[in-house]
């Protein structure tokens, strides 16, 4: 078998790599090198591109199912680094439920991939709360922490009196000088930064 072939149409020389596969073909090749293939395709689709798109249309209007799903998988492939089925069977382990909350509802458009922001690694499937929830907080378990603490010190701020209340905030929150978020849960819940 040699290590070249001569494509049909351009009549150049190419090596075996250069041509696509074809179960009937010499060699198990096609006769065309990829580059005429490709200039053919694309020749016949500017010829064609009316009839060609209407198929297109047609074929994704009866198939709504299967593209939802190819373009759910490139997504998160793109984005996660993971398959669908990698997707489904770590759903599955989690019992179809938040990895957080453990709710069984989506609570929005879907179930989202919950990845780190920083490294990419996908980490679980979360609820269309909680997945916006850790990243408002920057993916931060101090963060996290400050704001539950935050969240359980501040059940007795209010006690039906608003003036009682708005004397009880820390200073940052009508500071000129607010430090940022951090800042204002550390004061907020008493914590030493």
């Amino acid at each position: 078998m040699s290590v070249s072939r001569i494509c049909t149409t351009c009549k150049r020389e190419l090596p075996l790599e250069a041509f696509g596969h074809q179960k009937q073909g010499k060699y198990g090749l096609k006769s065309w090198c990829k580059e005429c293939c490709r200039q053919k395709r694309r020749a016949h689709y500017v010829a064609n591109r009316v009839r060609a798109n209407q198929l297109n249309r047609a074929w994704i209007s009866r198939n709504l199912g299967k593209v939802h799903r190819m373009q759910r998988g490139v997504r998160l492939k793109r984005l996660c680094g993971v398959t669908l089925e990698q997707f489904e069977t770590v759903f599955n382990a989690q019992g179809r439920r938040c990895a957080v909350c453990g709710s069984d509802s989506p609570r929005g458009k879907g179930w989202h991939a919950d990845h780190d922001h920083k490294t990419g690694a996908f980490r679980g499937v979360l609820c269309g709360r909680c997945n916006p929830g850790l990243g408002l907080f920057g993916d931060s378990p101090e963060m996290l922490r400050l704001a539950a603490d935050y969240l359980e010190k501040s059940s007795h701020w209010v006690k039906g009196n608003v003036k009682w209340a708005a004397t009880k905030l820390p200073t940052c929150l009508y500071s000129a000088e607010t430090s940022g978020q951090e800042q204002f849960l550390r004061e907020l819940v008493g914590a030493k930064g």
